[in-house]
């Protein structure tokens, strides 16, 4: 089954980082898919009550009405907001699984991320990392949408300069243009990416596969009362 242009994966195979993963990639496309849904036949609902009330003279213009029932958001602001959730959500969903799944990785061979609790791994120890299980984490389609989540964060979607335009191929709008097939389109690109290190790590997860040389990452130091597991 699909929602929405996101297409599914088994629940149960994989490593636990993947099978989390696949989880959350389903809820963030139900919530997306579901709540766009929900949200069109609720606003198509108030304009047809809008437009059968009986005409008064002194009335507001009837879409003047709907953006005052709607709080002053447009449809297509809310729709906006929305896709823009899926994608921040997406990404943090993506580098929550290389994070984990590194961290399954490294659990068999007796190690850890060197990081204080709470914390998350840098990204530039997750690159290297995964570079040496033969696995490009930071493709130009990744960074690009790494930044593009960025963009939403830190400026909801302002496009300040003509390279920011560019960036993003909106060269008439001083915003992200976030339609549906780009969005899904991203997040397709990070399903790809957790597809391909999932292949890579499994074997180490589930098989004998070892490489001492993962003691020597940089950002990296053995567990903590902890040994190879066998």
């Amino acid at each position: 089954m699909e929602k929405s242009g996101f297409s599914s994966v088994g629940w149960n195979d994989g490593t636990a980082a993947f099978v989390e993963w696949t989880f959350a990639r389903s809820d963030i496309a139900a919530f997306q898919h579901l709540t766009e849904r929900w949200s069109t036949e609720a606003i198509d609902k108030i304009w047809a009550s809008i437009n059968q009330r009986p005409a008064a003279g002194d009335e507001p213009d009837p879409i003047d009405i709907l953006v005052g029932q709607l709080h002053d958001v447009m449809p297509h602001d809310y729709n906006w907001m929305l896709r823009s959730a899926t994608v921040k959500d997406s990404v943090t969903a993506f580098e929550v699984y290389l994070e984990s799944a590194a961290a399954e990785v490294l659990h068999q061979h007796g190690l850890e991320w060197d990081v204080r609790p709470n914390r998350s791994v840098q990204w530039c120890r997750l690159v290297p990392f995964y570079e040496r299980l033969g696995v490009d984490i930071e493709t130009d389609e990744v960074r690009l949408i790494r930044n593009l989540r960025h963009t939403l964060v830190h400026r909801r979607g302002a496009l300040r300069t003509k390279d920011d335009r560019e960036q993003y191929r909106t060269h008439d709008s001083l915003i992200v243009n976030l339609d549906l097939d780009y969005v899904q389109q991203s997040t397709s690109v990070l399903a790809r990416t957790v597809q391909a290190a999932e292949r890579e790590v499994a074997p180490y997860v589930f098989e004998s596969r070892r490489d001492a040389s993962l003691a020597s990452v940089k950002g990296v130091r053995p567990r903590m009362g902890g040994h190879a597991d066998r």
